[in-house]
Order: structure tokens, then sequence, then C-alpha cells
């Protein structure tokens, strides 16, 4: 992986972290299945990609294809996006909480991380707006913060070679070594992403929650106070 790549990507991902952590609930349409596709891509290159032996041309049509296939999936499927979501803040925030507070040797860690990355993930499902928010900010801010703060520190020079057995090995150990540095960024934009959504969407529902019956008991009342 080139410098230059790393580069992009990491640029890409900081500004994807912070229209999500800014303009999460406004863009939730279009940013929501962002999550699921970078968790699929994800499960696609550790699983998938070193079995199929692919040339640079075929892996970029690859990864290409199936991203455009999974977004326009979770594009439609708006309660899985959702669902993603939430699993992507949940996960994010355990890990930066573990590091910062060094609970990577704690009891029954990981079942403690699974359940609330899926209590996260089943509350930003039902689509409520404050759940929405919450998770977008949280996921948003750490991961424009890590990314951030990696191409700031560690530079695109550090990862290809570090990288060269696994991908995994010099993002854990960045994180682990700024663990209070990225949590503190992270926490302070999450703080100031939730209250900037809040404030913004404080007037309106723009994302529809509830079940069919609830909405028309809502639009029937509004027509009635209209008259």
């Amino acid at each position: 992986m080139s410098p230059v790549l790393i580069l992009v990507l990491g640029a890409a991902l900081v500004l994807i972290g912070l229209l999500h952590c800014f303009f999460g609930y406004k863009l939730a349409r279009f940013l929501m299945p962002l999550s699921g596709l970078l968790l699929a891509e994800g499960i696609l290159y550790i699983y998938v990609y070193d079995g199929m032996q692919l040339n640079t041309e075929s892996t970029w049509l690859f990864f290409l294809g199936s991203g455009v296939a999974v977004y326009l999936v979770l594009f439609f499927l708006k309660r899985i996006a959702a669902f993603f979501l939430g699993l992507a803040a949940g996960g994010l925030f355990c890990f930066f909480v573990v590091n910062v507070l060094g609970l990577s040797n704690m009891p029954m860690l990981w079942p403690a991380c699974l359940t609330i990355s899926a209590v996260a993930a089943l509350l930003t499902m039902i689509y409520d707006r404050n759940m929405v928010v919450v998770s977008s900010s949280v996921a948003g801010a750490c991961a424009a913060a890590f990314c951030g703060l990696y191409l700031l520190i560690a530079g695109v020079e550090a990862l290809p070679a570090a990288a060269s057995d696994n991908l995994l090995v010099p993002v854990v150990v960045f994180i682990r070594s700024h663990a209070h540095l990225a949590g503190g960024v992270a926490l302070a934009m999450a703080a100031v992403g939730q209250f900037v959504q809040f404030l913004w969407t404080a007037g309106s529902q723009l994302v529809s929650s509830g079940p069919p019956a609830i909405k028309k008991i809502k639009k029937r009342n509004e027509f009635a106070d209209s008259l």
C-alpha cells in the first residue's frame, strides 16, 4: 500500500468521521450505510481477499463492486444500516475506553463490550432521533480523532512497513501508545457534535420513527390543531 493511497484513505476517513459527527442525523440516509459498508469490506479483506489471489486491477474491481452493492442494499434497508451504525459506535466507544483506562486484562471484557455494542445497535435500530445523533457523533468522533492523529503523529510512511504482515498491528500499537490523547480528542468532538446535532435538529424529526399507527395519529393531531 503506497503512502499516497494511505494519505487519501486516511483523509477520506477523517472527512467521513467529521460528517458523521456533525451531520450524522441530517444526512442519516446517506451516512448510515457507510458503517455496514466498512464492516463488510473489512470482513472481505480479512477472510476472503487472501484466498482469491487477485491482481491489482481485479482487487480494485472486487472491492469497488462489493462496496457499491453493500451500500445500495443498506441504503434501502434503513433499519439494518442504523443497526450497523450503533454497532460501530458501541464498538469504537468500548475500544477507546478499554485503552484509555487500561482495562485490557479485565475479566469478562469481551462479553461486556459485545453487550454494550449490541445494545447500542438495537437502540439505534429503533431509528429514534436521539440514538441516531448519539451513535453518529460518537462513531464519527472516534474515527476522525484516530485517523487524524495517526496521520499527524505517525505519518503515512509508518504504515506500509509495519503492515506487511498484519494491517491491524500498527493501528492497535498506535492507539495504545496515544490512548489518552485520542480519547480526549474523540470525547471533545463527540460532545460538540451532539450539541450541534441536537441544536440543529430540535425542531424537526427528519428520520421517521415509530409504528405506522402512531404516525397516523400524529398526523391526525397535527391536522386537527391546524383547524
